[in-house]
């Protein structure tokens, strides 16, 4: 949706939800309508009811729309019933020139109803057996979608009025009806605030508009509609202030609750409410939030959004204080700053790629799925001082049943941890990554972009770079970003999972390890007190390899247990291994041999390639050579483990690495900056958008988990994967170490999905 004058283009379809044989015609006199009366009526819009204010000091860029445009009337079509609420005439249509002297055609009548239906723009007619009588006229369901524009500027307003009158014959019938607009409009606008320059608005988005509405208007006091299905999208990118966004929409209403403060009356706000949501980024402290402001009667405790009403929405931002109106904003990660304080809704979540449902796994309506603790279930630390910190009196980490959210408090360092919400009978039922970090990584100046080259099925053309998204400063659960120092390498994923696993501790380049103390960093539970890690089996343990079977390799197993290797090989067998054991490992080459793997190496059993938000690669509209497939997510996946705002990266974001765009293990076909320092810096230092020239970015040699669960190369290989699926149901990485530079790589040891990798995010919308 794109504003024109700063008004939203908003897109109306009014389509008659009804279905059969026998059609009444417009028009003239048709056969058994003689006896029909002249009868002069005189149109009148009424005036929409306004509810708020907007400043009227001259600071918008745009004023409303014009009123006069609202109430503009092209056609009409005219209903007629007896006092029984029969039909008693044909349905007709009419193109008035003047308004205050319509003449239309009746029955003689006494106390009959006449509907007048105003701007419908469709003289095709209505279908007699849905409009016999009264009450399936005022049942008579108009859909709300986005095939047919509905005027910028407000005109051909869908309007209806009605009145009862008593047609006589023979004489001069004069009438008047009052024609009130089908729809609620609202106006909003977000009021400049200096002292909220550290807040930037990515989207505005308004939720819940219903999918349709009533011909007449239900009665006060009704729930209405019971259930939504929209289909509209209004969604706006990056809001200016001072600016009126302009929205008509179906009337929804579900009443009041019983709430007295103004500030709290998003506290046990109806399910179905229309509300307006905010996603905001802070420059302060880097993180996401989202304000919801639910529209009216009143400001204090009514959800009513009725037809030939006025919203008038306006929103002043001071500063980020969480509560039930601001909320951090819905994802698998969210990141936060030294002794700070977050607030979350654990049961809406709104990413769509995969086709992936939330409440499958966490709602509010089900026992089982439902909240009824959280806790640490794993924090980094150094024994004395935590990201978060000793949860033993739920101080720090707990679920306000009031509010119905989930409150964190963050420690005094930089570190990472897994918080964990449980049902009554303590069964996981989801879980999210807490990531503390005081540099605010995810914060919007510190992105860098990227450029990629053009390409398509036919190749790569080197010659023209084109925009890519923006690149996060760091890795997924970096707690550094200086070049050299281990706290660059952050948390690990296996290919489709949303939870990450503790990083190495070690950066000597050692081939194979176990996944375990002193190889790993330390890692502490809910109470502050460490967590055993004795080897990469760990038996008994928290962390643990298992081989995958077809029972475990599911979503629901993966979310009940977040700690859990998936492993595709016997777990430790490569780190046990080599030549003179006469076992797998690095001496024979045994960890590209597709026998060593079950499940073709996948944790997932079965596969599939939509759990990070992308389609199957063989379904890709476009191919390179099955080697690069715009087969990634467009849009988020319920499993991206990115915090909101950002996504996995697409297959082709590090295209631009290489001169061919393909992979080369020739230095001078590579765009890194500092060749000869990889291993001392721990990593390889891009350049983003040239070759070999401007911004540059820094991506470690942290090595990954292979599929027997240990750890594997590190600082002498680095692996990141991105949301598409590689063929043979492998994944796609880009994979580096010293004069190798590979921006797709799919073999076996390497693209697994049991393998476990960083990542690096991109931001979800292309920054303009």
């Amino acid at each position: 949706m794109k504003p024109v004058n700063y008004i939203l283009n908003v897109c109306l379809l009014c389509i008659l939800w009804a279905c059969a044989d026998d059609v009444i015609g417009p028009g003239t006199h048709e056969a058994g309508e003689a006896g029909m009366e002249e009868v002069s009526l005189s149109l009148s819009v009424r005036p929409a009811r306004v509810i708020g204010r907007l400043p009227d000091d001259g600071t918008a860029s745009t004023r409303v729309l014009d009123e006069a445009k609202e109430k503009a009337v092209d056609n009409i079509w005219v209903f007629q019933y007896d006092s029984k609420g029969n039909l008693i005439a044909l349905p007709r249509y009419y193109e008035p020139d003047d308004l205050d002297d319509v003449k239309i055609m009746l029955r003689p009548a006494t106390s009959s109803k006449v509907y007048v239906l105003a701007n419908l723009n469709d003289d095709k007619g209505f279908v007699s057996d849905s409009l016999a009588t009264e009450e399936r006229f005022s049942e008579l369901m108009f859909s709300f979608g986005k095939d047919d524009l509905h005027d910028e500027d407000g005109t051909n307003m869908l309007m209806l009025g009605s009145a009862t009158l008593d047609i006589l014959p023979g004489h001069t019938n004069n009438f008047e009806i009052s024609l009130v607009r089908m729809l609620a409009k609202i106006t909003f606008r977000i009021v400049k605030n200096e002292e909220a320059n550290a807040l930037k608005i990515t989207r505005a988005e308004v939720k819940n508009i219903p999918a349709g509405f009533r011909a007449v208007a239900p009665a006060a006091g009704t729930i209405y509609p019971q259930k939504l299905d929209s289909v509209v999208d209004y969604t706006i990118k990056s809001p200016a202030a001072d600016v009126d966004y302009v929205w008509y929409m179906p009337e929804n209403m579900q009443g009041s609750n019983k709430n007295t403060d103004p500030e709290n009356k998003n506290r046990n706000a109806p399910a179905n409410a229309l509300h307006l949501q905010l996603y905001v980024s802070s420059e302060a402290d880097g993180s996401n939030y989202i304000y919801t402001i639910y529209p009216g009667m009143n400001t204090v405790d009514n959800f009513d959004v009725k037809r030939n009403h006025n919203y008038n929405v306006k929103l002043s931002l001071t500063s980020i204080k969480t509560d039930n109106r601001v909320v951090a904003a819905p994802a698998n990660c969210y990141v936060m700053k030294h002794n700070a304080f977050i607030m979350f809704d654990p049961y809406t979540r709104t990413e769509t790629g995969g086709g992936w449902k939330y409440t499958d796994y966490v709602d509010k309506n089900n026992p089982d799925k439902a909240l009824h603790d959280v806790d640490i279930l794993w924090q980094t630390g150094d024994g004395t001082h935590f990201p978060i910190g000793d949860n033993s009196k739920k101080d720090r980490v707990f679920f306000d049943e009031t509010e119905q959210k989930v409150c964190v408090r963050s420690g005094g360092i930089n570190g990472n941890a897994v918080i964990a919400a449980r049902n009554a009978k303590g069964v996981i039922i989801w879980s999210w990554h807490i990531w503390v970090n005081n540099e605010a990584p995810a914060q919007l100046s510190h992105a860098v972009k990227y450029t990629t080259y053009s390409w398509n099925s036919s190749g790569i053309n080197t010659g023209k770079r084109v925009p890519g998204y923006s690149f996060m400063s760091c890795n997924l659960g970096a707690v550094s970003t200086n070049v050299g120092d281990i706290g660059t390498f952050g948390m690990y994923y296996q290919w489709g999972r949303k939870d990450p696993f503790p990083q190495t501790a070690r950066t000597d380049g050692v081939t194979f390890y176990a996944n375990a103390y002193p190889h790993v960093q330390h890692v502490y539970d809910n109470e502050a007190k460490l967590l055993n890690m004795s080897s990469t089996a760990g038996t008994g343990e928290l962390f643990r390899a298992v081989k995958v079977t077809k029972a475990t390799g599911n979503i629901e197993h993966s979310i009940q247990n977040p700690t859990e290797f998936m492993a595709t090989v016997t777990p430790g067998l490569f780190q046990n291994g080599g030549e003179s054991s006469g076992q797998p490992g690095p001496g024979n080459g045994s960890t590209h041999d597709p026998t060593y793997y079950i499940n073709d190496g996948d944790w997932y059993w079965g596969h599939n390639d939509k759990l990070w938000g992308g389609v199957p690669f063989d379904e890709a509209t476009v191919n390179y050579n099955n080697v690069v497939a715009n087969n990634g997510a467009t849009k988020k996946s319920l499993f991206d483990p990115c915090p909101a705002g950002w996504i996995l990266p697409r297959s082709d974001a590090w295209m631009g690495f290489t001169s061919t765009g393909l992979n080369t293990s020739t230095y001078t076909q590579q765009n890194y900056s500092n060749h000869g320092s990889e291993y001392a810096h721990h990593g390889m230092t891009f350049y983003m958008q040239a070759w070999r020239s401007g911004p540059t970015s820094f991506f470690p040699l942290c090595g990954w988990r292979t599929g027997d669960g240990s750890c594997f190369v590190v600082n002498g290989c680095g692996g990141y994967y991105t949301s598409a699926a590689s063929y043979h149901n492998a994944s796609s990485i880009f994979h580096i170490h010293p004069e190798l530079v590979n921006p797709y790589d799919y073999g076996y040891q390497y693209a697994r999905r049991s393998c476990a990798y960083p990542v690096r995010c991109v931001r979800e919308e292309m920054d303009e």
